[in-house]
């Protein structure tokens, strides 16, 4: 089970404070440690209350202090809370000078798990094991199981562009940017205030992370690998592989891969460690990446099958084979290859056998490997002279924001072959008319329609039947 944060109401019958006129505000300060090695506490839930009011509460960090300040002089109780340790309450009285600072043990309290049940009807059992389920049931953050991803991802490609349609039915994120883990891998960060676009994080400054996370990466995963979300507002329980201190702050997005929300059946593992070279003389490493051609999202859990002679032997050849899988990012490597020799490479998807590529194994040399899985729509339609109600030939038609770009035939027709499915909004380029700019949504293998009807900018009642342009 995964290890999170738990808050439980203290059960607190001191009375409110009573301020008296005049005195300053007080502050109470401490430390949270183990009992057993005096070890600081990181994570411990810290509550200071008066009666039935929380006053003010916090998440300790890596130090496990905590502070609050303002607090007007009076009675209070400090409850702190730390799954696998005792609750520890302590009344307190706040004066002008406040308490001294506090030295906050904590006695061990192991948690017992019960046995795992797999027969829990619609629970995938791979997200029930990563704590998902658990999380959802105490409600801190905001949850999304995959019946939810599977009927609201309609139209959406990139994971990037599914960012938005997730922050904007949670708290938001009053920081500049938040981080995005996925599968328990740091992944790079979207803005805060729910705004959807990726931004590129400088790996230094992420030290929960010892791999560099490619460049603008939430935008080469495919939102058809997307299983179950879960966001954390501000100041709250992080789960602990992603806890520190930027998401304790500014909360986090945790999205679990859709391998992770299937049922039972061979689930492939996408916790893909990457070979380490050798170092050996005459040996390289490739590095590479599968991709689904269509839409040259990042596919994980691909296999990719090497083949080569081996370096030095003479005569009729036995090629060498070494298989790999692409991580949960859709990299792979090869190590210690014999240099300047040519690698066969036979990518896979699940059913989709990918396209064969040879290069040479050279120092600094990185593979792009394709696999058709994404089968291409269409979007149809007819371009209409608001004036005369009748087809409008030779207007350009355009995807907004591609470079897709079509003319209409005589009668105002036009047709949009091998668009990745997705969202779109369709515009007819005409001087003189104003165009529709509907939304469309493509699907694998299937064709979008749409009418535009163009009605002329000039009201005056001139009967306008060609472009301006």
């Amino acid at each position: 089970m995964t290890w999170h944060l738990v808050f439980v109401a203290l059960a607190l019958s001191v009375a409110w404070p009573m301020t008296a006129a005049g005195q300053e505000p007080g502050r109470v300060a401490g430390v949270v440690r183990a009992e057993d090695t005096g070890q600081p506490v990181a994570g411990a839930a810290v509550r200071l209350a008066g009666g039935d009011v929380v006053v003010a509460e916090t998440v300790t960090g890596a130090s496990g202090a905590f502070a609050f300040d303002g607090i007007a002089p009076g009675e209070y109780v400090l409850g702190v809370r730390r799954i696998g340790f005792a609750a520890y309450s302590v009344p307190l009285a706040v004066g002008p000078d406040g308490p001294a600072s506090l030295d906050v043990r904590l006695s061990l309290d192991p948690v017992e798990v019960a046995p795992l049940e797999v027969d829990v009807e619609g629970r995938p059992l791979r997200l029930v094991e990563t704590g998902f389920y658990d999380r959802l049931e105490e409600g801190w953050g905001t949850y999304f199981e995959p019946e939810w991803i599977r009927t609201r991802s309609a139209g959406f490609t990139r994971l990037s562009h599914f960012m938005s349609n997730l922050q904007m039915r949670a708290p938001l994120s009053r920081c500049p940017t938040v981080q995005v883990w996925y599968d328990r891998r740091f992944i790079g960060t979207v803005d805060g205030w729910g705004t959807s676009q990726p931004a590129s994080i400088d790996p230094a400054g992420t030290h929960q992370s010892p791999v560099e996370p490619a460049e603008q990466l939430l935008d080469a995963l495919s939102v058809a690998d997307l299983g179950a979300a879960e966001l954390y507002p501000t100041s709250s329980p992080i789960p602990h592989f992603a806890f520190n201190d930027h998401t304790m702050i500014c909360g986090a997005i945790i999205l679990w891969s859709d391998w992770m929300a299937q049922m039972g059946g061979h689930v492939p593992q996408i916790d893909v460690k990457l070979c380490e070279p050798a170092g050996g003389a005459a040996e390289v490493t490739l590095d590479g990446t599968v991709e689904d051609r269509l839409t040259e999202v990042r596919l994980p859990a691909a296999r990719i099958r090497a083949s080569f002679a081996p370096a030095g032997e003479e005569g009729p050849l036995e090629l060498s084979e070494i298989e790999v899988r692409s991580d949960s990012t859709g990299r792979f490597r090869l190590c210690d290859l014999p240099s300047g020799t040519d690698i066969t490479l036979a990518p896979s998807y699940g059913p989709h056998p990918g396209e064969v590529a040879t290069l040479r194994a050279e120092p600094g040399e990185a593979a792009r490997l394709v696999v058709p899985v994404t089968m291409p729509g269409s979007v149809a339609g007819r371009v209409v002279n608001g004036n005369t109600g009748r087809g409008f030939p030779a207007v350009p038609v355009i995807l907004v924001g591609t470079d897709v770009r079509v003319v209409t035939d005589a009668a105002g027709r036009f047709a949009m072959e091998d668009l990745p499915p997705g969202a779109y909004q369709v515009r007819a380029d005409c001087g003189g008319f104003e165009s529709p700019t509907p939304r469309v949504v493509v699907s694998e293998a299937g064709q979008a329609r749409v009418l535009l009807v163009l009605e002329p900018e000039d009201r005056s009642g001139r009967d306008l039947r060609r472009c301006d342009n």
